[in-house]
């Protein structure tokens, strides 16, 4: 079965598995709690904002008695009863289904059409779902301009080989490369006010279908260049992109270089930009 790019797939499953999980866990402790049944059955008359209880304890050859108020605790244990046998029968058919629910999505009877298609046919069609890698390939498929670098920029580059501009990008594209994140470097991007401007990491967002873009700020303690960084975080939140949503940041300065530990704690927030290893 092919590898999808749907993560909320992922989440669905996942889900599912969660309440089976939880379904059976119930049933094993009140399959026991109502082993042993209570006489009598129980009904109720309302009364102003109260109730009458009326207590029976053979419909077949017995007549209803009425419950006084100070003793309505006597009938806790057999409406418990009632209670956890209804409980148990749904729960037993919720599970019941969930578990044909289960079986039949991992069949992937929709999922395997494309697979099972002969290699001649593959070339003409689009499927109708793709695989992480299919989606990835399109995205970074897409032709843009690169940003030219100068004669004073330094000569850099991360494990991929990319030509970056300081030590602080070179980390960050070598974390995201090692925890499985896909991006571009230097993507191109317009935003209103401020021109067009190319985030340090372009990412993608699997489970919103959406791009993420980080900017890193690498001398946040010179004056100009903070204002700059603020001018631009609020003309891409003026854009619909929300710091901490489609926005994501890190910065540095002199005293305080930015660091492996807490980039990767950042990505940890950020799954959805994760490459799925299956869904």
């Amino acid at each position: 079965m092919r590898s999808y790019y749907y993560i909320s797939s992922t989440y669905f499953l996942e889900h599912i598995n969660m309440k089976i999980a939880y379904l059976q866990k119930k049933i094993e402790i009140l399959e026991k709690k109502v082993d042993g049944r209570p006489e009598g059955h129980i009904k109720g008359k309302r009364r102003g904002d109260g109730w009458q209880y009326f207590y029976c304890p053979d419909l077949s050859n017995s007549k209803w008695k009425y419950i006084k108020k100070e003793d309505v605790s006597s009938l806790v244990d057999l409406g418990q009863w009632k209670y956890d046998y209804k409980y148990l029968v749904s729960a037993r058919d919720e599970l019941n289904q969930l578990l044909k629910i289960r079986t039949y999505y991992e069949s992937g009877a929709a999922d395997i059409v494309y697979d099972e298609m002969p290699d001649y046919m593959k070339k003409l069609v689009v499927p109708v779902e793709m695989t992480a890698d299919d989606v990835i390939e399109r995205w970074k498929g897409k032709k843009y301009i690169n940003k030219s670098f100068s004669s004073n920029d330094p000569e850099l580059y991360s494990e991929n080989g990319e030509r970056m501009r300081s030590k602080s990008e070179v980390m960050i594209a070598n974390t995201l490369l090692h925890l499985g994140f896909p991006y571009i470097y230097e993507k191109p991007l317009k935003l209103k006010s401020y021109g067009t401007v190319y985030p340090d990491f372009t990412l993608w967002d699997f489970q919103n279908s959406c791009e993420v873009y980080w900017e890193h700020f690498g001398m946040m303690d010179d004056p100009d260049y903070l204002q700059k960084a603020l001018a631009k975080i609020s003309d891409y939140e003026a854009c619909g992109l929300m710091l901490g949503q489609r926005l994501i940041i890190t910065f540095e300065t002199m005293r305080m270089p930015l660091s492996s530990k807490p980039l990767e704690n950042k990505l940890n927030y950020l799954l959805r930009c994760k490459k799925p290893s299956k869904w």
